[in-house]
């Protein structure tokens, strides 16, 4: 659709995870994209009292991913994602031809 109106794509979302289009455009997807943060602290008409009562309600990981834009680690992974990102490489050969159609 994009190609035929050379409209644009806009995401707006709160980290769930380093997994995700949204996580692969955020750290890798470039630079065709603008990106801002901002976190709670960074919106004035939240009063800094409710900001704290909030931290102590709900997990830190949840605080961080919803009010702080960090992206932390799935907590239902079996490995980090930056031990995985460590484990490629280009330099082993596949045991199997992929077949390309």
């Amino acid at each position: 659709m994009l190609s035929v109106s050379q409209g644009k794509v806009m995401l707006l979302s709160t980290p769930n995870g380093k997994r995700g289009f949204f996580h692969s455009e955020w750290t890798e997807g470039g630079t065709d994209w603008h990106r801002s943060m901002i976190t709670v602290f960074d919106v004035p008409h939240i009063a800094r009292s409710w900001i704290e009562v909030e931290r102590t309600k709900i997990p830190a990981s949840n605080f961080d991913a919803e009010y702080m834009c960090h992206f932390g680690e799935t907590e239902d992974a079996v490995f980090h994602y930056q031990d995985i990102r460590d484990a490629l490489t280009d330099d082993v050969k596949p045991l199997f031809a992929l077949e390309v159609a």
